[in-house]
């Protein structure tokens, strides 16, 4: 039986990591409102970018995923609503005014 080929290892003394190198532990603040399956694809694309440009193996990276809840982060002082949130649109619901003529 005939071993795989692989091409010559084109990192350099300084893309690969010294022996004993810590993991790399990424993380990743998500504002909620995303599918398991969306958050899923991103920490295995995530593994897989940090493990190629840093020359570790992707058993070695470490992801935590933190979301926000909506309206707990904020631009310039403004909080930032998730799409599903009423207060982002201004929409939020209001009691209904009954009038009688």
């Amino acid at each position: 039986m005939r071993k795989a080929q692989r091409g010559p290892d084109t990192r350099t003394r300084a893309q690969t990591p010294p022996r004993g190198a810590p993991m790399p532990v990424i993380q990743i603040h998500l504002m909620e409102g995303r599918t398991t399956a969306q958050k899923q694809a991103l920490m295995r694309e995530v593994t897989r970018a940090a493990a190629e440009t840093l020359g570790v193996s992707p058993q070695s990276v470490r992801i935590l995923l933190q979301e926000l809840q909506s309206g707990h982060f904020a631009v310039a002082g403004e909080p930032k609503y998730a799409d599903h949130d009423p207060a982002a649109t201004g929409h939020a619901t209001q009691p209904e005014t009954v009038t009688s003529n």
